[in-house]
């Protein structure tokens, strides 16, 4: 997968490119799937952009390592749809209506330990499924992958569950080189643990200059 979004990337063409993977429906079972999109103010504009993706990954594709999928045009309206709405349907997986999840930056070669750990902390926890979703930043400098671990609201054993598998997977990012973005108090001590002690200071100095009383997002870094 990282070699996928770099030769994608070096193009420059691409106007943006997410990763994901899920068991169901059963078509995507065992896939990794990138999306890219392209855009252009006439069809001979997207055909050229189309054709310079295509060649950056032919050598992939004859190889039978990878391959492009077909949509139906139901298919594409769900995957232009903005916001994308399929991406959220996770949260009712457990048919409790509830899923939190991990979104963190990493390094682009990280995808293939970060997909494989995901699944494993998955199946420890119990989660009962997978879910993954990535945005390549920039150039691929690096990317935001997210895990998500559904749960329901009306078992105190499944959220907790989850709640283990959020922390798991805050550790495993920190591990890669990464960074969990706006993350949930117990990750943000993880991260505070592992933060220069000069950044700290610096932190809690800014946050009292802005905020003497207290009231700006109480309760969030507040080991800073």
């Amino acid at each position: 997968m990282p070699n996928v979004i770099y030769c994608v990337t070096q193009t420059e063409v691409a106007e943006d490119i997410t990763v994901w993977a899920q068991p169901y429906p059963l078509i995507f079972k065992d896939l990794q799937h990138t999306t890219i999109y392209i855009t252009g103010n006439s069809k001979e504009e997207l055909e050229l952009k189309r054709k310079i993706i295509w060649n950056a990954l032919r050598e992939l594709i004859q190889s039978r390592e990878g391959g492009f999928m077909n949509l139906t045009p139901g298919m594409k309206v769900s995957f232009l749809e903005m916001p994308q709405t399929s991406v959220t349907r996770v949260a009712d997986v457990k048919k409790g209506g509830g899923f939190e999840y991990v979104g963190a930056i990493i390094p682009v070669e990280s995808f293939p330990e970060a997909y494989r750990e995901g699944i494993r902390i998955s199946q420890k926890h119990d989660i009962g499924t997978y879910s993954f979703i990535c945005r390549v930043v920039g150039r691929a400098h690096c990317m935001m992958f997210a895990w998500a671990y559904p749960f329901n609201r009306a078992d105190p054993k499944s959220m907790e569950r989850a709640r283990q598998a959020l922390q798991e997977t805050n550790e495993l990012a920190l591990r890669m080189g990464g960074i969990p973005w706006k993350t949930e108090v117990p990750g943000q001590r993880l991260i505070m643990e592992m933060m220069d002690k000069n950044t700290l200071k610096l932190m809690k100095r800014i946050k009292e200059l802005l905020d003497p009383n207290g009231i700006m997002n109480p309760g969030n870094w507040e080991g800073a």
